[in-house]
């Protein structure tokens, strides 16, 4: 453990060195005392125990003047680079103690695709609290991490907590557009040996749009442990992925994946949110939620993103 010390450091008297610095900024021993609310004469004893402490005069022989040698302007500097990095110190620890942390729970992909790239729009209505999403995973127990805000895709919402339902998925069967250019999408039969790609934490999915679209695929389906890393395959054109709009929306819009079959669309999981109204950000978490909702009702996806692919 080291300890700071000011025989160390050779520190001068710390008054001292603001009385130097406030002569060499103010210009004259006057002014300083009249910023630093002291006397003309305890300024100057400052100046004098300081120069006796560094063994060297600091300002030039006429003292009217009050004009700093090289090494008063050195020490005046290092001063004031001093009182700046300590004010910046001091902001820092009163907005540390002034904001809140806001833990949200939400699930990996949704987090990463949806989430996190609106959670800017929250500066507006919570300047003082810091959101920090925790990503889950299918396999986790999200109960047991701690949380202000939790969002989940599907399953029952345990009856400690009140939810409220953001939105339901609309899925759809997305690919990029050099494996849909290689087939000729008016014959229903080639959909059938389009290669396809699914996730072992959204099982059915696949199955349910192939059911709707009346499709009996020639293979089976390459399968991922994860979603996330389902649509990196898709998005390396590896094959054809069943996907919620709302997920992959910005891929739509850039064209980097496409819908495949834009009539053939099935819902999927709906989306909730709950609140821990025993946690210590209660005010903070019904902001955030307010605000969830009101961005869940304003994407739009479905209408948006259709709209692109009809032009």
């Amino acid at each position: 453990m080291s300890c700071w010390n000011t025989t160390v450091l050779r520190l001068p008297p710390p008054k001292a060195i603001i009385a130097l610095e406030a002569v060499v900024r103010a210009g004259s021993v006057t002014a300083a005392a009249e910023e630093l609310c002291v006397t003309h004469s305890a300024v100057s004893k400052q100046i004098g125990q300081l120069e006796e402490w560094i063994g060297k005069p600091l300002f030039e022989p006429n003292r009217r003047q009050m004009i700093p040698t090289s090494a008063a302007q050195r020490l005046s500097e290092a001063a004031g680079m001093a009182w700046a990095l300590i004010a910046a110190a001091v902001d820092e620890v009163s907005r540390n103690q002034q904001e809140s942390v806001l833990r949200v729970l939400a699930p990996a992909t949704f987090a990463m695709r949806w989430l996190l790239p609106r959670l800017p729009e929250t500066h507006r209505e919570l300047p003082s609290t810091r959101i920090r999403v925790r990503q889950t995973h299918t396999p986790e127990s999200w109960q047991d991490i701690p949380f202000d805000v939790v969002v989940r895709r599907g399953g029952r919402c345990p009856a400690q907590f009140q939810a409220t339902t953001l939105f339901t998925e609309d899925l759809a069967l997305v690919a990029t557009p050099g494996v849909v250019e290689k087939l000729d999408l008016r014959e229903a039969a080639v959909l059938s040996n389009l290669p396809l790609l699914e996730a072992e934490t959204r099982p059915g999915e696949l199955a349910s749009w192939l059911r709707a679209a009346g499709v009996a695929p020639a293979r089976r389906a390459m399968t991922f442990p994860h979603f996330y890393i389902a649509l990196e395959a898709a998005l390396a054109g590896h094959g054809a992925l069943v996907a919620p709009t709302l997920v992959v929306e910005d891929l739509l819009y850039r064209g980097d994946l496409c819908d495949v079959s834009p009539v053939h669309h099935v819902p999927g999981p709906t989306y909730w949110v709950a609140l821990d109204s025993n946690g210590p950000n209660v005010a903070e978490g019904r902001a955030f939620v307010s605000w969830l909702e009101r961005a869940a009702r304003s994407a739009s996806t479905l209408e948006r993103y259709s709209e692109q692919i009809s032009v």
